[in-house]
């Protein structure tokens, strides 16, 4: 597919980036995010997409500056469960060596669906997923954080009216289930966001996806379930991927039956066991464990 052209600023060569936040279709600006012309879903929010230059390189027709062979930011999303089964296919693949650039649109909407900003990218590949915080003690929404990596951008005003996606899911920080094997797990309370990185590397004239960069897991427990946890860590301190043991976390519907999200955690070793102080009487238990690998599973439909 030709890479685009984009617009190019009038101030430093920069182009018109995309800031904007949804609150719903119907109730004031929303965002939609297409791939590949289909609507799969409204997002959170979306930012970036500007070309990445510090001055313009050439001067094109009129005098005008023009940028060559720009650079782009990473187009950032916030998004919940409520997106298309196939955004989350995409995602899933991008995860795994199945790795492949979209081309799609953040399309920015007034109440009335009309679009007002288009932001189309041409093959953009995941670079970045957050996977959400958990606490069982909030009932705040559960958000993924994407960015994703485009080769060309271009932006329009106006167009034809959006259509409407489907419901959104609910997605509660609160609501997800924790296992390891062999391991006690029924009283981890907090588990820290994990950021999974991809990259393309070249071989052999070919663009093939690079394995990718994992954060620790990270989570917290009572005193009282540290032991087999530290004597985990002594097992694991004896040599590279010692002890090391597979993992589940999954994010559940508001019954708490459904599976909506599993991230499987491949190679749990743990790197440290310390006590933190707590509100309560009994201080918790801090474990961070490296992960080899990951893998991403939405649940479609229902």
């Amino acid at each position: 597919m030709r890479a685009r052209k984009a617009i190019i600023g009038a101030v430093l060569g920069f182009g018109v980036a995309i800031a904007a936040a949804a609150h719903g279709a119907g109730k004031s600006n929303g965002v939609a995010l297409e791939l590949n012309g289909r609507l799969v879903g409204w997002v959170g929010s979306a930012t970036g997409g500007g070309v990445l230059v510090s001055a313009p390189s050439k001067v094109g027709a009129g005098g005008k500056a023009k940028a060559e062979n720009p650079k782009y930011e990473d187009i950032k999303i916030e998004c919940g469960a409520g997106m298309s089964p196939e955004f989350w296919d995409w995602i899933e693949a991008s995860l795994s060596p199945r790795a492949q650039r979209q081309s799609g649109s953040v399309v920015t909407v007034d109440p009335s669906l009309k679009t007002s900003q288009r932001l189309d990218f041409v093959n953009a590949a995941l670079n970045e997923l957050v996977f959400p915080a958990l606490d069982a003690s909030s009932k705040a929404p559960a958000t993924f954080h994407i960015s994703l990596s485009p080769e060309a951008v271009r932006d329009t005003k106006g167009g034809p009216a959006a259509p409407v996606a489907g419901k959104e899911q609910a997605l509660i920080v609160a609501n997800f289930r924790f296992t390891i094997d062999g391991m006690k797990t029924a009283g981890v309370s907090h588990i820290e966001a994990i950021t999974i990185k991809r990259a393309f590397t070249k071989m052999d004239a070919r663009e093939v996806p690079a394995a990718p960069s994992i954060s620790h897991v990270v989570f917290t427990l009572p005193e009282s379930q540290a032991m087999p946890y530290s004597a985990w860590a002594k097992v694991a301190m004896k040599g590279p991927n010692g002890g090391a043991k597979n993992g589940v976390i999954q994010l559940l519907a508001p019954d708490l039956k459904r599976v909506l999200f599993t991230l499987d955690l491949v190679g749990l070793v743990p790197t440290q066991v310390t006590l933190e102080p707590s509100s309560t009487k009994s201080p918790n238990t801090r474990v961070e464990a490296s992960v080899q690998s990951v893998q991403l599973l939405a649940a479609h439909g229902g």
